[in-house]
This record gives C-alpha cells, structure tokens and sequence, in this order.
C-alpha cells in the first residue's frame, strides 16, 4: 500500500472518530466544581519548533484544559528543548522538577521496552490501525510497564508524528538495489537503523544538528524523517530525491509527573485526560495535512518526489523483526498486526 492510500484511509477514519467524539462530547456533563478548588499550573515541555503541529497540539490542550476546567488548570508550553533535550526532559518529569513532557516513543523506550515497537518497520497498515494500537488494550500494557519501571504516568502515547521517508542525494531509488553503496542517515534507534541497513545499503547514525552538513558534503548519501521535519530543517537544499518508501509512524507521548497529577481535583484529573486526548486528535489531524502540505512543497522546491512499491523494502526490514522480539516481548508485533 502506497503512503497516498494511508492519507486517504485516515481521512474517512477521522471524520468517523471526530463526529463521534463531537456526539459524545455534546451529550458527557461537565464536572462540577467543589467550592475552593486549588488552582494547578503545570509546565509541559518538548523539544520541537513553535511551527510544527506537535507545537499546535500542546497549545491546544492548555486551551481546552483552561476552558473546562474554569481556569482552574493552567499549562505553561516550553517547546524546541528550551528545558532539554527529549531525554532530559523524561529524567525531569520522572524526579518532579517539569511536571509533563512530548516525547517520541523511541527515546521513552530506553526506559520502556515494549514502546520500541513503535519504530519496527511497516508495523502499521495505515493511519486507523495505529490508532486502534495506541488507544486500545496493547497501549494500557505499555502504560501500565512505563509507570513500573519509570513512575511516570503516560495521559496517551497516540499523538500522530508522521510517517518517515527516504531522501538522497543524487540517486533516484525506485527498488532496494539502488541502495547499494549509498550511506544513509538514521536516528541512533536499533530497530531503525537495523531496519535501514536491511535494505544493502550502509548505515551513520548522528545528532541531527550535523546532518545538514553530512548531506551537504556527502558524509551521508541520504537520510530518513517525516516531511514536516525533511522541509523544516531543509533538506531540500541539499537533498535531490524524495521517496515515499513510508517505512515507519512515529507516535509522541504525553507525560506527567504521577505525583503532580495525583495532586490534582478529582475533576481537574478527569479534564487534564479529556483535554490530552481532544488535543491528541487535533494535532493528528494537522500533522496529517501538514505531511501532504509538506510532500507537495518538497517538489516545489526542486525535489523529484519518487512513488514506489514498498513491498521489497517491507520484505527486507521484516528480517529484523526476530532479533527484537524478546526485548519487546514475545508474541507483541503478532498481537499488534492482529489488531483490527
């Protein structure tokens, strides 16, 4: 399935679950407020611009969280790792000193193990699958084993990041044997750059804010990230090709400190919940367009944006899956493409 027919799957998803929601919400009383209800001012922090939809999502929970609450919560955004970077911000929330973060699955699974699954490679068969995941049962196990281990309780781990594609320098990749002899780029997440690898072709790994240099140079040949991030940081610039190779959804989860939140008002906890997930859905939404908006700038900037079938590259990331399974948990990635 091609990256074109997910946009169009989570379209009609979305339309569903958001008419639904509109439905619920009209008919669910609002909580009452007992007399004297302590007001609670919380800082969130995560480590993207204020122009990325993530950026959008967070303003949106603190509106809605302030709206319904009678302005009793009150959150403060720090967005582009103004209080650290994703994994400095994790250890900040675990000990208390930020009460709540947006961090990618990816860094959250060095704390957690079954969250690394997030990056195996075409885990999802599009947009509505991956939500069914992390709101369903499989997203309350890996909740329940990030408070375990870590203390930290996650509101919701399905914010919607987007899908990452493949860029090069100067070769128009069509079919994995046009990898070979290629360097490529990916974040130092094993299950990507194993995934990556898989494919014939070599693999760096480095800090993003070397690897505009590293394309420009030819250090790497290429690399890999959603379009938001691909035309953010403008890799147009030094990147000839676009492919839509649509190997991973990334996903983004919303964090706060177990004991701030059990501080909190019985109803103020029961809105702080309700406002992450309306905001989820909204930020979702608009990282969605903002991936086609983006694909379709990448071209007008010069870029060869390349359509391909995806199902060689799907069949060669599939061998890594086994070497992972028990760090996930045996029997997790079935579960995961059992979901319907």
């Amino acid at each position: 399935m091609s990256y074109i027919d997910l946009v169009a799957r989570f379209k009609v998803s979305l339309v569903v679950f958001v008419s639904l929601s509109l439905v619920n919400g009209a008919i669910r009383p609002q909580p009452s407020f007992a007399a004297g209800t302590k007001p609670v001012t919380l800082r969130i922090a995560h480590a993207v611009e204020p122009l990325m939809p993530l950026h959008a999502g967070a303003e949106k929970m603190a509106e809605i969280a302030a709206q319904k609450s009678d302005r009793t919560i009150k959150i403060l955004v720090f967005p582009s790792a103004q209080l650290g970077s994703e994994k400095d911000v994790i250890e900040g929330v675990q000990l208390g000193s930020i009460d709540m973060a947006i961090v990618s699955s990816g860094t959250l699974s060095r704390f957690s193990p079954m969250l690394h699954i997030s990056y195996a490679p075409y885990l999802f068969r599009d947009v509505d699958h991956f939500m069914k995941v992390y709101r369903g049962p499989i997203a309350k196990e890996m909740v329940k084993q990030l408070m375990e281990r870590t203390g930290i309780l996650a509101l919701d781990i399905s914010w919607y990041y987007g899908v990452r594609q493949l860029t090069t320098r100067n070769t128009p990749v069509r079919r994995p044997a046009d990898l070979k002899g290629l360097k490529i780029r990916t974040p130092n997440i094993p299950v990507i750059r194993d995934s990556i690898k898989a494919w014939g072709c070599a693999v760096t790994t480095m800090d993003p804010s070397e690897l505009y240099l590293a394309l420009q140079t030819g250090v790497a040949d290429g690399q890999e990230n959603p379009p938001s991030s691909i035309f953010g940081w403008k890799f147009y610039e030094v990147q000839k090709y676009l492919i839509l190779t649509g190997h991973m959804m990334g996903n983004m989860c919303v964090l706060i400190n177990s004991p701030t939140f059990e501080r909190m008002a019985p109803e103020q906890k029961k809105i702080l919940q309700e406002a992450t997930l309306e905001a989820g859905k909204y930020q979702s939404d608009l990282a969605l367009k903002m991936d086609e908006v983006n694909i379709k700038k990448l071209g007008e900037m010069g870029m060869t944006v390349v359509t391909l079938d995806v199902e060689p590259f799907r069949k060669l990331s599939s061998s890594i899956i086994p070497q992972y399974e028990k760090e996930w948990g045996v029997g997790l990635y079935k579960r995961v493409q059992d979901t319907k």
